[in-house]
């Protein structure tokens, strides 16, 4: 092990707080984009089409926070919804968040409506792999009544998806 000077630890010390500062100030930038950064913001709550699908799709609805079920993990939260389905519930909307080192979910349900068939729902999917669920879905006559996105742990944005289908 070498001799290091107190001048080299000084400039370590500087780049390490250079590289920092970089990073606050991306940090910075994004945080007043809107809708920020963190993981525990909010999940965004507009709704575009994805632009590569023609499917049809539902107006996006809007929600009230009295509406939404608790905050539950994935496999609690599907059993929820198949008894609710038995009783003529279906899920309207379902969110997601990563947060304390877990991801989470959420759903509105709301009373099936004239002519409904059945529901599928995906949560947590990645970017790519929303798309193909997407077109499988309308291949078996879906179409997407409701879609939301969150920050995954890693930054990348996770999707959440409902399609229903109606009878003929």
């Amino acid at each position: 092990m070498g001799h290091r000077s107190g001048n080299d630890r000084g400039r370590r010390w500087a780049r390490a707080g250079g590289a920092l500062a970089a990073i606050l100030g991306c940090a910075a930038i994004l945080a007043a984009l809107p809708g920020g950064t963190s993981a525990a913001r909010p999940p965004r709550r507009d709704f575009a089409p994805l632009q590569s699908s023609r499917a049809p799709t539902l107006a996006q609805p809007r929600f009230e926070e009295r509406e939404f079920t608790a905050w539950l993990p994935n496999r609690v939260l599907l059993d929820q919804l198949k008894k609710e389905s038995a009783q003529g519930r279906f899920p309207a909307y379902v969110e997601g968040r990563a947060q304390n080192y877990a991801v989470e979910f959420r759903a509105v349900l709301r009373p099936k409506p004239k002519g409904f068939q059945t529901w599928e729902v995906r949560w947590n999917v990645a970017d790519e792999m929303f798309e193909e669920v997407h077109q499988r879905l309308l291949q078996r006559g879906f179409i997407l009544y409701s879609r939301s996105d969150f920050f995954g742990f890693s930054g990348e944005y996770r999707h959440n998806g409902v399609w229903i289908k109606m009878k003929d």
